[in-house]
């Protein structure tokens, strides 16, 4: 009997498990579509590179939390600076 309820109990977890981690991957990939996807279009604009390439820059930049808000300007072939909506301002 206890081990019909212990297996019984698992399954239920195990759906418990399977439908959270659902949703939890339905809002992750939102995120990623409404709001990096853009941000990398940004970076990919301002430098003239490939989409993976762009990628790569983006995750970079945001690794050193630079805003996805940020505006990207192109100073010279291999210098770019980026400017927040709170003023911050860099260059890389």
């Amino acid at each position: 009997m206890n081990e019909n309820l212990a297996l019984l109990l698992a399954i239920l977890y195990l759906i418990y498990r399977f439908k959270t981690y659902k949703k939890t991957n339905k809002i992750i990939e939102d995120r990623i579509e409404n709001v990096h996807k853009p941000y990398f279009k940004r970076v990919r604009d301002v430098l003239g590179c490939s989409e993976e390439e762009a990628e790569k820059v983006g995750l970079a930049l945001d690794k050193y939390l630079v805003p996805l808000e940020s505006k990207f300007y192109k100073i010279d072939d291999s210098t770019y600076s980026f400017v927040d909506a709170g003023g911050l301002k860099g260059t890389f």
